[in-house]
């Protein structure tokens, strides 16, 4: 039976060192797996940095989209009220011309007028000077072929 014993002994024995190196196995898988759960752990923590970060930059991006587009939309406001304000000062100044050319054009016919007068005024005056010139010398020939 000694021998029988020590078959089981020996069989224990290698149950004891396979346990020992199951229990070694074990606790370097242990080790590694709790170095994995750590970098997995570091790993989602700097996930979620960078999601945080990457939410604040898109947020600063749609902050500053949002702004560059009210920007836009209020210089367009701008550049529109100062078309119209430059619309309205050109028409002022058009109506404004229009009313001086119409003035001008009446000036023009009434300046045209009075020369047209002016003309007519001097052609009577030479008539009138070239007959006092002829009326007294027909006064003269009658007077003297009334004497002789």
């Amino acid at each position: 039976m000694l021998v029988g014993s020590s078959i089981i002994a020996n069989a224990i024995m290698e149950d004891y060192e396979s346990l020992g190196r199951k229990d070694k196995e074990t606790a370097r898988l242990r080790a590694e797996a709790e170095a994995l759960v750590k970098v997995s752990r570091e790993g989602v923590e700097q996930l979620k940095k960078e999601k945080t970060a990457f939410e604040k930059l898109k947020q600063t991006e749609a902050w500053a989209a949002t702004i560059n587009l009210k920007q836009a939309r209020t210089l367009a406001k701008l550049l529109s009220d100062e078309r119209q304000g430059w619309r309205e000062a050109c028409a002022r100044g058009n109506e404004k011309l229009y009313r001086v050319l119409q003035e001008l054009n009446n000036l023009k016919a009434a300046n045209d007028a009075l020369l047209k007068e002016k003309a007519a005024t001097e052609a009577a005056a030479k008539r009138q000077m070239r007959w006092r010139h002829v009326v007294p010398r027909r006064l003269k020939r009658r007077m003297l072929s009334a004497i002789s």
